[in-house]
């Protein structure tokens, strides 16, 4: 018989994130957010995605005002591109 993993563990999963990794990912994010010109980077679905998630990675970094910083500045790209989609 084959052993399966238990769909409820006795104690929860650990996981690492790495700030660093997180920083990185937002700041590529926002990069690709003011990159857009004449063309939103992802469709509408994907924007609503990440107007969702992007604060919630920013929860890992160590720097509250870091974060706070960073969410203002893609949420601020984000509203422009939703004028590009909308076009």
């Amino acid at each position: 018989m084959v052993s399966q993993p238990d769909l409820f563990p006795s104690a929860p999963r650990q996981e690492t994130v790495d700030p660093e990794e997180v920083r990185e990912e937002m700041i590529r994010l926002l990069t690709a957010a003011r990159a857009a010109v004449d063309q939103a980077p992802w469709d509408a679905r994907r924007q609503r995605f990440w107007r969702k998630v992007y604060p919630q990675m920013s929860r890992w970094l160590t720097d509250p005002e870091e974060a706070k910083q960073l969410c203002f500045e893609f949420s601020a790209e984000l509203d422009r591109i939703e004028h590009l989609l909308a076009a």
